[in-house]
């Protein structure tokens, strides 16, 4: 699970640019751990999605297949 709290307001990321400073992903090196770096590609990586990225890989049939909802 990922979870944001902001218990005040004014520290509610406002954009996306926002989100890129408080969110990150280190990717293992494909060739030493192939099915830890596959996990990761196919239940971990999504976004920006829905009308934002409708061409990202997580989105199929014109929702997001990792059930984000990103409220800006």
């Amino acid at each position: 699970m990922h979870i944001f709290y902001f218990l005040a307001y004014e520290d509610k990321p406002k954009n996306l640019d926002d989100y890129e400073h408080i969110v990150s992903i280190e990717l293992h090196n494909p060739s030493l751990l192939p099915s830890v770096y596959d996990t990761i590609l196919e239940t971990m990586i999504h976004g920006p999605c829905g009308a934002l990225g409708p061409n990202s890989t997580c989105m199929k049939d014109g929702k997001c297949s990792k059930n984000i909802h990103m409220i800006l």
